[in-house]
């Protein structure tokens, strides 16, 4: 049974923001010079609406329990209609924005602390600060998602670049795209794919990279570059 009532203010002890032992962790062994995770969203104790039509099984009885409307789950299956509601108010918000534009948003707007100003932790053996390998860009914001002033925008046929350079034949990158398409490789362009972060791995000498950015805010808008190089990189 669930009671609701009016709400009141608890004060306690602050509590920085949490990413849950099972959310997936980076690097992505396949490609890993795209930085995985992409984004983190609340996935924990989450009370949601739940089909009756789908059966509960308890593991103490063993017996199916009677049709639920509502349930409390947690999971990285939770965390994912959280982000493909906020997907999907953003593309009604910029119609004309690609899938690459969204996720650029929520990447480049995410929160590292919470309102209070603590920083994330990962827990694990033993709890840890989380980095990028935890949480990708952040904690997802919705509110500053809508105007990013800057996004990092892919074309189709950078994909089927990327895949080529993943080492994929043109027969594969046709059936995938559903048209005939040659694979031109071209050098460094797996570090090179414009994705909204950098990830170089087996960084052993110096190296370039580049990124094209969109400005989807003000037209006579100025913005300024800030490097903060990781620790043991300069």
């Amino acid at each position: 049974m669930v009671k609701f009532s009016l709400t009141r203010t608890s004060v306690g002890q602050e509590i920085s923001p949490e990413v849950a032992f099972f959310s997936s962790r980076g690097p992505s062994s396949i490609s890993p010079t795209v930085l995985k995770p992409d984004i983190a969203a609340p996935g924990v104790n989450i009370l949601a609406s739940w089909s009756p039509a789908s059966p509960i099984i308890s593991s103490d009885t063993a017996h199916n329990l009677p049709p639920l409307n509502f349930k409390i789950e947690t999971g990285t299956s939770m965390a994912c209609p959280h982000i493909t509601a906020i997907v999907t108010l953003l593309k009604a918000i910029h119609p004309t924005w690609s899938p690459a534009a969204i996720k650029s948003a929520l990447i480049t707007t995410a929160s590292l602390e919470d309102k209070y100003g603590l920083s994330a932790v990962a827990e694990g053996a033993p709890h840890k600060q989380a980095d990028p390998f935890d949480y990708g860009g952040g904690q997802v914001n919705p509110n500053k998602a809508i105007n990013p002033d800057l996004i990092y925008d892919i074309k189709t046929e950078d994909y089927t670049r990327f895949l080529c350079a993943m080492g994929y034949n043109h027969t594969a990158i046709s059936w995938m795209a559903g048209a005939f398409t040659p694979c031109r490789k071209k050098g460094n362009f797996l570090a090179n794919f414009n994705l909204p972060s950098i990830s170089i791995p087996e960084l052993k000498k110096s190296i370039t990279v580049s990124r094209t950015v969109t400005n989807v805010g003000p037209v006579a808008s100025l913005y300024a570059a800030r490097v903060e190089a990781p620790p043991g990189t300069a």
